[in-house]
């Protein structure tokens, strides 16, 4: 494990070799530890050469997994389209497709990720459902309803995956080989990574462009000259056109630009070092020179007019980079803002039924399941050591995820997905710690210790993240419990019976055009918060025979008498007959709702042995 070993730190291995190579005459009698050394210096080679020819081979196969991960399960429920997100960028360019506009006339996402969803969607010949006539009977996954999703889908899937190869190469360039492939082993595997790359919204493929510019601000310190501040920022305005948030991009780009232009080295702008660690510009030198005209220098390269021209072109690049994604912030700016603060209101309130837990104490847990807690430990590691052998790309590599979780712990409203941005980093942190602690260990008991501490810590990281994604990807691959249910009803219920279904149960995100089971059956969307609390009974005298409800609804009003909703609940109890029912648990059980559950599940993976909430279906009046 030699991917962070500074040059010029010789091995003992590389001593013994360097002796023997000195000139010295063989003496006789120490032939017998002569050629124990020979037998040393051949076992040390061998292995030099493995470390020089693994990491492509590793890497290769670790693509390769990462890959498939990703696209296990990727079709999940296809036709049914249960995720409650994914419509705001996949039906969002259906709908534009139909109207041959730009305009996505929603703004509390950016649009540029809509607008890629949209040009393959032209490509591929799709209509919008008022003009295809195969609307109601296609099934295949590359025509609508389900290629609306399936292709969002591999695009998250995709970029997903391109997102392991750039952090790979990210940290090849920067730290060494190793730590490029254990970056991509760790995030290939990342548990929170590979179950968002298998929904088609905003989250992965912002990502993707966060990790690209961020890996532009960390070339800054080994080349910091106009082109990797333009793609920093190019990609970075690229990233908050897909996702707000990401925005924060411009920290790390900040800290880098500062950083290399405070370079000790007395290079103008445009100065390439030469030596591919970077170690000569983390090292202090000019001992004999004072402190201040260091300082004078370092200011007057922070100030000079090239430094500064060369930061304001990044940021015109990411203005630019943003409004080619987003281009209705200008040309629609009074829709624009209304969205844009309706989504800021939002994030400053709690989501019904979202835990009542600190912010902070929500992000760290959903960390130690989404990374595992072992990779999430070597991140912190990989921090410490970095920040004390490679303070500079240390600062610069954790600029971002500090900014984001400081910016995002001032919000009440959280979902597993808003930790996704912090896991590459963390991913990349911990594959420094593996290489360093190992290093370190090998300094101290031998060379030889090296590889086999590394490789068990590796290990250890990847063991519950992989075990996460093994169950997650076999449990999306088996049917939903809204699917159970709407076989049911649609072989039981008669078809002229008044239905009220509460959302999350048999009705998806699918148009009506595509004639889904809930449009095949007399049925009324009911919800649950217009009951009214002088009577929330009321409903169950009506014209309704059946009513099927969701533990997604139901359960969020659990344990609060006296709330309208959770009377409601208690009258249908009493006054309904359960007639069916269908749970996620093992056998059909119900499990405790999670609001994470609305996706696909997260926690306690072991006991779900199927997707969906639990489904209640009730009959009203009397038993015929």
């Amino acid at each position: 494990m030699g991917g962070l070993t500074k040059p010029g730190h010789a091995s003992p291995a590389d001593s013994e070799r360097h002796a023997e190579r000195s000139g010295g005459s063989p003496d006789p009698d120490q032939s017998p530890r002569s050629a124990q050394h020979d037998r040393c210096a051949a076992t040390d080679d061998r292995g030099a050469t493995w470390a020089t020819r693994s990491p492509p081979v590793i890497l290769a196969l670790v693509l390769v997994v990462a890959l498939g991960v990703r696209l296990w399960g990727v079709a999940w429920q296809l036709p049914w389209q249960f995720h409650p997100d994914e419509g705001h960028y996949t039906w969002k360019a259906l709908d534009m497709l139909g109207e041959d506009s730009l305009n996505p006339k929603y703004f509390r996402n950016p649009s540029l990720f809509t607008y890629l969803l949209l040009a393959q969607y032209r490509l591929l010949g799709f209509q919008a459902p008022s003009d295809d006539a195969e609307a109601a009977s296609s099934t295949s996954l590359l025509r609508p309803p389900s290629g609306v999703a399936f292709v969002g889908r591999l695009n998250s899937a995709l970029l997903g995956w391109a997102t392991v190869a750039a952090l790979a190469w990210i940290g090849w360039r920067t730290f060494g080989p190793w730590t490029g492939v254990l970056a991509a082993a760790f995030l290939g595997m990342a548990f929170i990574h590979v179950r968002d790359s298998h929904y088609a919204t905003n989250d992965v493929p912002a990502t993707f462009l966060l990790v690209l510019s961020v890996g532009a601000s960390l070339e800054l310190l080994r080349q910091p000259t106009l082109r990797p501040y333009l793609l920093a920022g190019l990609l970075g305005g690229l990233a908050t056109s897909t996702k707000y948030n990401a925005g924060l991009f411009v920290v790390p780009l900040v800290f880098a630009h500062l950083l290399a232009r405070s370079n000790p080295h007395p290079a103008k702008l445009g100065y390439v070092n030469p030596l591919p660690e970077g170690e000569g510009a983390e090292a202090p030198s000019h001992s004999g020179r004072g402190l201040g005209v260091r300082a004078a220098r370092k200011a007057r390269a922070i100030l000079s007019a090239r430094s500064i021209f060369f930061l304001a072109a990044a940021l015109a690049a990411a203005a630019l980079g943003y409004l080619v994604g987003t281009p209705y912030t200008l040309l629609t700016p009074d829709k624009f803002w209304a969205d844009f603060r309706t989504q800021m209101r939002l994030g400053g309130e709690g989501w019904e039924g979202q835990v009542a837990s600190p912010s902070a104490l929500l992000y760290l847990q959903t960390l130690w399941q989404g990374v595992g807690w072992a990779m999430f430990a070597l991140a912190l590691v990989g921090l410490i050591l970095l920040a004390r052998r490679r303070p500079r790309r240390a600062a610069v590599l954790a600029a971002f995820p500090i900014a984001y979780l400081l910016f995002m712990l001032q919000t009440e409203l959280f979902f597993v997905r808003f930790a996704l941005p912090v896991a590459p980093f963390l991913c990349l942190l911990a594959a420094a710690g593996v290489v360093l602690a190992a290093d370190w260990t090998g300094h101290i008991l031998g060379s030889r210790i090296a590889p086999a501490l590394g490789i068990s810590l590796a290990v250890a990281a990847l063991v519950q993240p992989t075990l996460n994604v093994a169950l997650h990807d076999r449990l999306v691959t088996r049917g939903d419990t809204r699917v159970l249910a709407a076989e049911w009803a649609l072989a039981n219920i008669p078809p002229d019976a008044k239905v009220a279904l509460e959302d999350y149960t048999i009705r998806d995100r699918r148009p009506r055009a595509y004639d889904g089971p809930a449009w095949q059956l007399d049925t009324d969307l009911f919800d649950v918060n217009d009951v009214r609390a002088a009577d929330p009974c009321a409903a169950l005298r009506g014209r309704y025979r059946y009513f099927i409800t969701s533990s997604f609804q139901s359960a969020r009003f659990a344990g609060e008498a006296g709330r309208r909703q959770a009377e409601f609940y208690a009258c249908l109890e009493r006054e309904g007959r359960l007639v069916a029912h269908f749970g996620p648990g093992e056998r059909g059980t119900p499990l405790p709702f999670d609001l994470e559950d609305l996706y696909t599940p997260f926690w306690n993976l072991g006991y779900y042995e199927r997707p969906g909430p639990t489904i209640r279906i009730y009959a009203i009046g009397p038993s015929s």
